[in-house]
């Protein structure tokens, strides 16, 4: 199961960043999912692991596409707007995208 949920992030994670959506993928409620992935990771949240996996995938468009605007990167990733990456990224890493792009450069 934890390999499905895995298999399913890395197909599905411009669709969706809902635990919900990958619940429903694999026919379980939100909370199972949730308990399964805990158990088997000793640690992360399904919220967490998609978190982490949208997170990387940022970065490495960030550092590898360095002509692309954050405009483009936020809607290779999936976000309707690019306002709502802006706020994701710096939800999740602490940083803005433009300062993490600033320090990626250097």
């Amino acid at each position: 199961m934890v390999n499905n949920f895995v298999e399913l992030t890395l197909n599905n994670y411009r669709e969706s960043r809902e635990v919900k959506y990958y619940a429903n993928l694999l026919n379980l409620t939100p909370k199972y999912l949730g308990r399964v992935i805990r158990t088997a990771t000793d640690v992360l949240s399904p919220v967490k692991w998609i978190e982490q996996y949208v997170t990387a995938q940022a970065k490495r468009l960030i550092e590898t596409h360095t002509t692309q605007t954050l405009q483009e990167t936020a809607y290779l990733l999936g976000f309707s707007e690019p306002t709502s990456f802006y706020r994701y990224f710096k939800r999740v890493t602490g940083m803005t995208a433009k300062e993490y792009r600033d320090s990626a450069s250097s």
